[in-house]
């Protein structure tokens, strides 16, 4: 919202008083639908030009908001063209008819559309919707549906005409992420991006489900569904998965896939590459800040001139060597700019990078986000830190979808305790009863997360200390609730598969962050048993190489 549209409308003398009200929101704040809407309209309803207080603003059962053109015969929840804030009472009237249904309305409201249109509050697309007086065409309709069924991205139809080209007897179905997202709000199917990666293995089963059903209900053919059923259907996911329909959504579904959707049994696998691009970072370091830089140019030393950091690590190479106490196994790091040298002669090069190695019996090559499985616990490679190599976690975090729907509640409270601390200093986020958050509940998932970090695999991946900070209930029984969320989810990231770190510089833990996993490059004469495991894309199949 710009202040200079509202100063646009001279003859509203409500328009000042707008104007200082503006002041006092946040970009943030100005995120809300309603609000957004209530500055856009000068604070009236759309359909009576009735005057909303601000204090009613969020009270569903007086305000609300419509889609001009209905859900149920299209999906547009587009801020900027098809939705306004209204009487609720009027909105239950309209339901699910257009404003050329309703009585009175556009002539009564025509000319202050007119003035929000003029004052660029609304946009031509809107005040045309508004202001619309002919019934959809069957051409019309038959493109709402064709919506829901056809992906418009470019990338999306390329891939499509390849696997139609691979598999010409097949059928491509396409759906749209949004309807997904409408089966998930409306059966009240929880999704927590931050407790596991399991949620795309979930979507993608989602994806199936309704595009079989929106495909078959519709048909491929939407002008010649709109022909047959123009005055009895509904696009709205309620109503398309309320009805039973031919064999393809039947009585009891919605709980099996339910039932399918709480398991976990999920094969979880990485795409496995070698580094490739640049060399280094291409910002040059002054001398005596790392000993491993690389020259900029070869009569330039480092310890004089400073040189590259950042080398590339393209792979390792996991070589069993003999040595003078028998035989012993290392990670040796192969730089992207050392690649040709390894290429030429693979003993010759790996050999010097080797302390006490007298001859090289075996190697095999380890790309980044291999599995490497030391004495029966999994872990990705993902790249190295001095003489350690980086790893994370080969484990999927499993709550029940209880625990689930809580930990998202923490993460958007979380969000607003540090919008507080960055727009609002000296002033704390106050949760109230409506957060749905409690020190009782917060005690029980601590609880469950000791649990789990206490036991295979997670004892494996982590250090006593950390253990030790998890399980300190007496210093979080004793924090406030916004202390508690933040720790919380804190604790979440170490049981993520991935490089977040947690913060816990407050709990006695590493103020650099605790979490990020390193092993020794050295994998030690016998004391580990090491295999390498090489999994198929679909994680059905797995090789597992002796190291």
């Amino acid at each position: 919202i710009r202040p200079y549209k509202l100063k646009a409308i001279k003859n509203d003398p409500d328009a000042m008083e707008l104007l200082k009200e503006l002041d006092k929101h946040s970009n943030e704040n100005l995120n809300s639908k309603k609000l957004y809407l209530w500055f856009t309209q000068l604070c009236k309803c759309a359909y009576t030009g009735k005057y909303i207080p601000l204090t009613e603003l969020y009270d569903n059962k007086k305000w609300d908001i419509d889609h001009i053109y209905p859900q149920s015969k299209v999906k547009d929840d587009s801020l900027q063209n098809n939705l306004v804030l209204v009487d609720t009472i009027k909105n239950k009237d309209k339901s699910d008819k257009c404003l050329i249904e309703l009585d009175g309305i556009q002539t009564q409201m025509h000319g202050f559309w007119h003035q929000l249109k003029e004052s660029n509050l609304i946009t031509p697309e809107k005040y045309k919707r508004l202001t619309r007086t002919t019934p959809f065409s069957d051409d019309e309709l038959a493109g709402f549906i064709n919506r829901q069924l056809v992906e418009t991205r470019q990338s999306t139809k390329i891939i499509a005409e390849l696997l139609q080209e691979k598999y010409a007897a097949t059928q491509i179905v396409y759906v749209k992420a949004g309807i997904v997202s409408d089966f998930r709000q409306e059966f009240k199917i929880g999704k927590c991006r931050e407790v596991n990666d399991l949620h795309h293995a979930k979507d993608a089963y989602l994806n199936i489900v309704c595009g079989n059903v929106y495909y078959s209900r519709f048909t491929g053919n939407p002008i010649n569904f709109i022909k047959k059923h123009r005055n009895n259907y509904s696009v709205k996911v309620k109503t398309v998965f309320g009805e039973i329909f031919d064999k393809v959504w039947c009585k009891g579904d919605l709980e099996r896939v339910k039932r399918q959707l709480n398991k976990n049994n999920i094969l979880y696998s990485r795409y496995t590459f070698k580094r490739k691009g640049a060399f280094f970072d291409q910002n040059i370091v002054k001398k005596g800040k790392n000993d491993g830089l690389i020259p900029i140019k070869t009569n330039m030393p480092t310890d004089r001139f400073g040189g590259y950091n950042g080398v590339t690590v393209s792979f390792f190479a996991a070589v069993r060597y003999k040595c003078k106490k028998g035989e012993s196994v290392q990670l040796v790091p192969i730089r992207l700019i050392d690649l040709p040298k390894y290429e030429a002669d693979k003993a010759e090069f790996l050999t010097p990078k080797i302390k006490g190695c007298k001859e090289i019996i075996q190697i095999k090559e380890v790309k980044i986000n291999s599995i490497l499985e030391i004495n029966g616990t999994k872990l990705f490679v993902t790249g190295k830190s001095g003489t350690r190599f980086l790893y994370q976690i080969c484990a999927q975090l499993q709550i029940n979808s209880e625990h689930e729907k809580y930990i998202k509640k923490l993460f958007k409270i979380r969000e607003k305790i540090l919008l507080y601390s960055k727009f609002k200093k000296g002033t704390d986020y106050i949760i109230t009863e409506h957060d749905g958050v409690t020190v009782e509940e917060n005690l029980k998932l601590l609880e469950v997360l000791a649990l789990k970090i206490a036991e295979p695999p997670y004892c494996n991946y982590f250090s006593e200390k950390l253990i030790q900070i998890l399980n300190n209930k007496e210093k979080f029984i004793n924090e406030t609730i916004n202390k508690q969320v933040i720790f919380i989810c804190e604790a979440i990231k170490l049981f993520q598969s991935n490089a977040a770190k947690a913060n816990f510089a407050d709990w006695g833990g590493n103020k650099d962050g605790d979490g990020e996993l390193k092993k020794s490059l050295s994998l030690g004469q016998g004391k580990w048993v090491c295999k390498l495991i090489d999994r198929s894309v679909t994680g059905v199949f797995e090789k597992r190489t002796k190291l």
